[in-house]
């Protein structure tokens, strides 16, 4: 017989499925792999994983437990906290009542903050943005600390091996290799499409290479619109590798755009939601990253050209976004958020009690 899994010392709960993309799973996930690097040895993710996901956490040795609910509800997550466990949640379906109902259970998580809708005031222990200097939420007001922008970026160690790499080297004269991957499934081929399209009337256009949960799609309807030089891929978790030769990245409004600064990649940014364009338009608005606009604003394909066309001819502005994005984010930034959750927890959560951590 063999024993019961030994119970987990961190718990995040974040989903990776249909209707949420990998982004909340992907900082979840490499802020894990920092915990464990302070003494976490055993980890646990609590959520709706499609077959991506699980892969990526199986890999890194994390226990999966299986949650599959349209909104994540109190008792859920309860059910699998052990009293000393450190909490991380990052989901959009989040609620004041979620909140209010971990509170009252004597619960006080970590939660990751990507809008400023509720009340955390004596509810967390801490709270994560990942919004830099000029997009913040004034979240100060809860009296909760708040560990935001470049200083606490969450990245994995593939990408902090990537930015090592790049750091003081220039960028190519000529764009030769484009990488779009705009993340997420839902009403991504159409998009992704008009982008291969734009690409392939660029006056030279380089060598493309689309990340896809549609290569199969694109492969009989999309190639003929580009020719040999696109070249298909399955989203995986060793996207460090994939954009280590890449000149520009073209990628949607989520977590990608701030992991690509910080590697110093340049990147031109494609908004799918209203709240993704006003988080870029303010990113961009220091010197961070190219914005293309949203998806949603009336002539956005037809200008997609023109404003590619003058990105890749541009080699002053992509060596600048690379420049600025260096000078802006720290390298550490993923083991000085582990080290200071770790110090919370410890001294704070659990008024004295001895942590598992």
């Amino acid at each position: 017989m063999s024993e019961p899994p030994t119970d987990p010392q961190v718990v995040f709960r974040c989903d990776s499925n249909s209707r949420h993309g990998f982004g909340h799973t992907a900082r979840c996930m490499n802020l894990a792999h920092a915990l464990r690097g302070l003494g976490a040895d055993h980890i646990a993710f609590v959520g709706d994983f499609g077959s991506f996901a699980r892969r990526a956490l199986e890999a890194r040795g994390f226990r999966i437990i299986d949650c599959q609910e349209d909104q994540p509800t109190p008792q859920s997550l309860l059910d699998h906290l052990p009293p000393e466990a450190l909490v991380v949640i990052d989901h959009y379906g989040v609620d004041a009542e979620f909140i209010d109902a971990l509170a009252q259970a004597q619960r006080r998580p970590v939660y990751f903050v990507d809008e400023d809708r509720y009340n955390f005031a004596h509810r967390a222990l801490a709270l994560i943005s990942i919004r830099l200097e000029g997009q913040e939420m004034r979240l100060e007001r809860f009296q909760v600390p708040v560990l935001s922008g470049a200083d606490y970026l969450i990245v994995s160690p593939e990408f902090a091996g990537l930015r090592a790499q790049l750091e003081g080297q220039a960028v190519r004269q000529r764009v030769e290799h484009v990488t779009v991957f705009l993340s997420g499934t839902q009403g991504q081929f159409v998009r992704e499409q008009q982008l291969v399209r734009a690409l392939g009337q660029v006056t030279s256009p380089p060598s493309l290479h689309l990340i896809t949960h549609h290569a199969q799609a694109h492969q009989e309807g999309t190639r003929p619109l580009f020719g040999e030089q696109l070249s298909l891929e399955a989203p995986t978790p060793e996207l460090a590798s994939r954009l280590a030769q890449t000149d520009l990245l073209i990628c949607g409004g989520g977590l990608l755009k701030y992991e690509a600064a910080y590697c110093g990649i340049p990147s031109a940014i494609c908004s799918v939601t209203e709240l993704q364009h006003h988080d870029t338009r303010a990113f961009c608005a220091q010197g961070l990253a190219y914005d293309l606009g949203a998806w949603s604003q009336s002539g956005f394909e037809d200008q997609l050209v023109t404003q590619l066309t003058a990105l890749i001819d541009d080699q002053r502005l992509r060596q600048r976004l690379r420049e600025q994005c260096h000078g802006r984010f720290r390298s550490d930034s993923t083991q000085r958020l582990a080290n200071r959750l770790v110090t919370l927890h410890t001294e704070g959560v659990h008024h004295g009690r001895q942590s598992t951590l």
